[in-house]
């Protein structure tokens, strides 16, 4: 496991050193701050995987991710607010120590959630 955040793909695509999710919409693009929800993704895989004889599981977490003030672009400027997510990691692992740090075969991220917002 990384000492600074998720296995892998989250690691790389979804945040960057600043633990911030970036968004980028039709018509614009804001970030949200999701450092509480990479520690819980880091946690829940000390418990990975769910079935040692298939070497996958999934891993979900859920919380609170504010958007990072001023980071609204385009339709977004000046947006601000917060969302309620629900991360979910899919993964099956290769079977040669089948443990969290394992190297991945595959893994979908699935991000849910509501938010509220508004704009100054």
């Amino acid at each position: 496991m990384s000492t600074n955040g998720a296995r892998t793909p989250w690691s790389r695509r979804y945040r960057n050193a600043s633990y911030e999710l970036n968004l980028r919409l039709t018509h614009g693009s804001f970030r949200l701050r999701i450092a509480d929800l990479d520690k819980k993704l880091v946690n829940a895989f000390t418990r990975f995987p769910s079935n040692t004889t298939t070497c996958s599981g999934l891993v979900s977490v859920a919380g609170q991710a504010p958007i990072v003030n001023g980071s609204g672009a385009g339709s977004y400027a000046g947006i601000s607010g917060s969302f309620d997510l629900t991360v979910s990691i899919d993964e099956v692992d290769a079977k040669t120590g089948c443990t969290a740090s394992s190297k991945f075969l595959n893994q979908a991220v699935v991000i849910t959630g509501w938010g509220t917002v508004s704009h100054s």
